[in-house]
């Protein structure tokens, strides 16, 4: 009887130390995880998540670092069914699947999650933001740190559900100012909160409103576009506000924001084009003035992909030559 307890006990301990050896390991897996996105090794980095769910597949950590990957791999289904498993496992903290989520769907449901997750982001900013994050990130739950500039952009995101997908809520456009509104006090450095303001007074009708608020919003990057490493709004977010521009009959700054997107992505030269199209603008000048412009971005990256030698400063000259950049004094909305 004695050996038989002796073994149950060592058998305790063995089962013990195979968990204890299975969580290291996946700790292990996802810091080298991180190693792998931190060189744009987004598919190796997928497999060491894979691998990790696999062994432990309640690791909330481990399927809310696999999720935003396969979106960028294009793996939306397998994505939201991780990020659903994660809220379900944790629901009351880590607002990122919320707010991951919010973007995947759409209606009431888009809002719930993305005021689930701007809950959570007032929560932690309220508790110390970045030292509130770097406190958790022993955990098994993904260190967010929450700056006034990010819960400004949260507040941006749901604002623009307001502007859309539910603007027939019968108080869209009350919630819609008030999330503006608190985007511009938390953060009234951050571009993107004044935008908003500025998308919502358009709305309202409020032409004048919306101008001072573009003004804001383009004072806090436009005069260091060009310049080496500068700081400027996500590019969808310089479209946009291209776009709100034009709408306001600014199409001369416009023409200046859409002009150095050409120059990121040749996609975006094509959406530039469409938007001149779609405001119907009556100044045929600036538009082929665009289309010159799309045309030799575009030869250029043709010239590029087939390895063909570029006649270097002739494009370059002749295009600052014909488009100079506006100061910014220039950029002053009237």
């Amino acid at each position: 009887m004695e050996v038989d307890r002796v073994k149950k006990k060592g058998g305790s301990k063995s089962k013990k130390k195979n968990k204890h050896k299975q969580k290291r390991s996946v700790a292990n897996l996802l810091k080298q995880v991180e190693e792998k996105l931190d060189a744009f090794q987004y598919e190796e980095a997928l497999g060491l998540c894979e691998e990790a769910i696999a062994r432990d597949p309640s690791n909330v950590k481990a399927l809310e670092t696999a999720a935003p990957i396969l979106l960028e791999l294009g793996g939306e289904e397998k994505a939201y069914e991780y990020l659903r498993a994660a809220v379900q496992l944790c629901p009351d903290s880590g607002y990122s699947k919320y707010m991951y989520l919010g973007q995947m769907c759409s209606g009431d449901e888009a809002v719930a999650y993305i005021t689930k997750g701007v809950e959570l982001m007032t929560q932690r900013y309220a508790k110390g933001g970045e030292k509130a994050g770097e406190a958790s990130s022993s955990s098994a739950v993904i260190s967010e740190e929450v700056s006034a500039e990010k819960l400004s952009n949260g507040y941006c995101t749901l604002a623009e559900m307001f502007l859309t997908d539910c603007c027939f809520l019968p108080d869209a456009e009350q919630r819609c100012l008030e999330c503006c509104t608190k985007a511009v006090s938390i953060a009234p450095q951050n571009p993107e909160a004044h935008q908003a303001m500025a998308s919502y007074l358009l709305t309202k009708g409020d032409l004048e409103g919306a101008k001072e608020s573009l003004v804001k919003c383009l004072e806090l990057w436009l005069p260091h576009q060009g310049t080496p490493d500068a700081i400027l709004p996500p590019y969808p977010a310089r479209i946009n506000c291209a776009k709100l521009l034009m709408e306001l009959e600014e199409m001369e700054k416009a023409s200046c924001i859409l002009e150095h997107l050409l120059k990121e992505d040749d996609e975006g030269g094509r959406e530039a084009e469409t938007l001149f199209r779609k405001v119907e603008c009556d100044d045929v000048g600036m538009l082929e003035h665009i289309q010159e412009v799309l045309k030799e971005v575009l030869l250029c990256s043709q010239g590029n992909e087939e390895g063909e030698e570029q006649e270097p400063a002739a494009n370059g000259e002749a295009s600052d030559q014909e488009s100079p950049d506006m100061s910014s004094d220039e950029m002053e909305l009237t």
